[in-house]
């Protein structure tokens, strides 16, 4: 595996975590939208509101050309020699793979308690409606899509790596 490749590599795996962080901005825009729910002629609330989703958008367009433009971006930040680095014997897509199962486990890790506590939460929310705040079933229902985020990291690695890949020589190609 040559240098430009590893490199190549750690700017996808930025990219997927800039995705989760994207994700997570969502449930700040849940939060703001239902704290000024009631008062809509609020100018701040719009503001908040329009700000938010400006931080997700360039979140997730940053991602977009982390994930599939990384091969220009080593161009420039990297102009060194194409040498292959002796002690790795990876290709691209198994290493990728690897990367993914591996940001896979550490949500999973970080986010287990969270997921526990929402399943339990919502489901006593909706067997015996308790009156819980519509931003703490937005904010546990968020907890859970990263779980299942992780769950799909975890299990189809080999997909998701060989779907970066073609997404990724499509890109170039053009």
């Amino acid at each position: 595996m040559k240098k430009k490749e590893v490199i190549d590599i750690a700017i996808k795996v930025l990219g997927l975590f800039i995705v989760f962080r994207a994700i997570e901005s969502f449930e700040n825009l849940y939060m703001i939208g239902t704290m000024f729910q009631g008062d809509t002629s609020n100018r701040s609330t719009l503001i908040a509101i329009v700000v938010s989703v400006i931080a997700a958008v360039v979140m997730l367009s940053v991602a977009y050309f982390l994930l599939f433009k990384s091969s220009k971006i080593v161009e420039l930040i990297y102009r060194e020699d194409d040498s292959e680095i002796p002690a790795m014997n990876l290709d691209f897509q198994r290493t990728l793979e690897l990367s993914l199962l591996i940001f896979g486990l550490v949500i999973a890790i970080f986010r287990f308690v969270p997921f526990v506590q929402s399943v339990v939460m919502l489901t006593t929310h909706f067997v015996d409606d308790f009156g819980e705040p519509v931003i703490m079933v937005q904010e546990r229902i968020i907890s859970i899509v990263h779980y299942l985020l992780a769950y799909i990291l975890i299990t189809r690695p080999r997909g998701i790596a060989k779907w970066i890949v073609s997404r990724t020589d499509l890109v170039n190609r053009d």
